[in-house]
């Protein structure tokens, strides 16, 4: 399957706000090659790791990244297991999911830019990334925000974004600025650069 034109949220959430914006999708773990054939992430150990990624940030601390649990799909559909022999297997989706993946930003030029991964960079929040264009096997195109469930999921997402979050307002060059990225309204902790 290949797909295109992503859709893209970027997000720092409070652990509670981060469960109420799941609700009751699952988590496959699409980043590494398993020695079990199920990829589907435990919620306790997601959400225990993301509590300590968040405390770290509110503590002036470098967060921990667990990338396999941060690099996620998010899927109400469940996503196949590729079984590549001699123990291995590997979560294969045949179908549009939600990417879930680490956020990070850096500040340049007076903007905020985001996804970029270095030295520099600030690790912030959570991305959430969805294609509008599918193409299976066959070579079918698809629109696939209206007329898949991970679609509906991925709208529905966008709409609690909306409702629940504020564009994050930072300094930038001794001005405050609203920037791209989504801040929860319960968030209690600092923001860079103030």
């Amino acid at each position: 399957m290949n797909v295109s034109k992503w859709l893209k949220v970027y997000a720092l959430l409070e652990v509670a706000e981060l469960k109420e914006l799941l609700g009751d999708s699952c988590l496959y773990n699409v980043s590494e090659v398993l020695t079990n054939p199920g990829a589907l992430i435990d919620n306790n150990r997601f959400f225990a790791a993301y509590a300590a990624y968040v405390e770290s940030l509110k503590t002036g601390k470098k967060p921990v990244i667990d990338r396999h649990l941060f690099s996620a799909a998010i899927s109400k559909e469940p996503v196949p297991i590729c079984d590549l022999g001699k123990g291995r297997f590997i979560a294969k989706p045949d179908k549009p999911v939600i990417q879930m993946q680490p956020h990070a930003f850096v500040i340049a030029g007076g903007k905020c830019l985001s996804m970029v991964h270095g030295e520099e960079s600030i690790s912030w929040g959570l991305q959430f990334a969805y294609p509008q264009i599918a193409m299976d096997a066959a070579g079918h195109l698809e629109k696939t925000l209206r007329t898949t469930e991970n679609g509906a999921l991925f709208l529905s997402l966008q709409k609690w974004m909306r409702e629940n979050t504020k564009p994050a307002k930072l300094t930038i060059d001794g001005k405050q600025m609203n920037v791209s990225i989504r801040l929860g309204k319960q968030w209690t902790g600092r923001l860079p650069h103030d």
